[in-house]
């Protein structure tokens, strides 16, 4: 008669089927993780974009309130803009029209706001060194392009030509384009992508115009946004045309086409 034993033999892995184990989880593992970075930041693009929606819908707001009128960079106390204590920067201008501070904090973006009870609504740090305002180092969230919607046109938007064209706001390194001078190396620093000259970076943040996968997301003067390569955010045209309509300084009229690569002011192989 048989008999069956009730003893299993065991046998374990050898260390060659655990190295080829551990090889294919570090496999998987190296194509995976980037895929969740990307998707990570793909969620935090369109939580900006949506900003950029709002910020677009405030700004209509505001110009039907205002006589067809765009905003200033800042004004004082006591102007025909919403005034909410001493001198304010554009945000401040925009915000009764979002009541949303998040409106104004790109996920993306490591700067932050602050200013706590001091200052309206925690936005102080938007503010330059004027009266009411700290000193601060905070500007890497959205840029206003003060020149385009100002200068030539009395901050009337019928004075724009293409409205659905020109650029309102945008993801940027500074609070407005542009402070000084109006040239092509002037909008690299204030998009915070400049490698070379006296406000050089050493190297990209996300705190620069490009930190969506090297694209920016904008919002236009006819209020819609939507998300822009850095070819097309840094193309200039002529003078006082669609998308900037900014008067620029090395224009005559037209602009050459904008310099990048290895070796030159904005290098898009180093972006984040």
């Amino acid at each position: 008669m048989f008999q069956f034993s009730s003893r299993r033999s065991h046998k374990g892995f050898t260390l060659i089927e655990l190295l080829v184990v551990i090889a294919i989880i570090a496999i998987l593992a190296a194509i995976l993780f980037p895929v969740f970075g990307r998707a990570r930041e793909r969620a935090r693009q369109t939580a900006c974009l949506s900003n950029m929606n709002q910020m677009g819908k405030a700004l209509m707001m505001y110009v039907q309130d205002y006589d067809e009128r765009l905003p200033a960079n800042w004004v004082e106390t006591g102007s025909s803009s919403p005034s909410l204590s001493s001198d304010q920067a554009w945000p401040l201008m925009i915000y009764p029209y979002t009541k949303s501070v998040g409106v104004f904090d790109c996920p993306t973006s490591p700067d932050e706001i602050v200013g706590g009870d001091t200052y309206p609504h925690g936005l102080a740090s938007w503010g330059t060194n004027t009266k009411g305002f700290p000193t601060s180092s905070y500007d890497g969230k959205y840029l206003f392009n003060y020149d385009g919607l100002t200068y030539g046109i009395n901050n009337h938007i019928a004075g724009l030509q293409s409205p659905s064209e020109t650029f309102a706001f945008l993801d940027g390194g500074d609070m407005i384009c542009c402070a000084g001078s109006n040239t092509y190396t002037k909008l690299l620093e204030e998009l915070d992508v400049n490698l070379q000259g006296s406000n050089a970076w050493t190297h990209y943040t996300k705190e620069a115009a490009f930190r969506h996968m090297t694209r920016a997301n904008v919002t236009f003067a006819d209020g819609h946004a939507k998300n822009m390569s850095y070819e097309a955010v840094l193309t200039r045209k002529a003078d006082l045309v669609p998308p900037w309509n900014i008067n620029w300084s090395d224009c005559n009229p037209d602009c050459p086409p904008p310099v990048m690569g290895p070796g030159q002011s904005f290098d898009p192989s180093q972006l984040p």
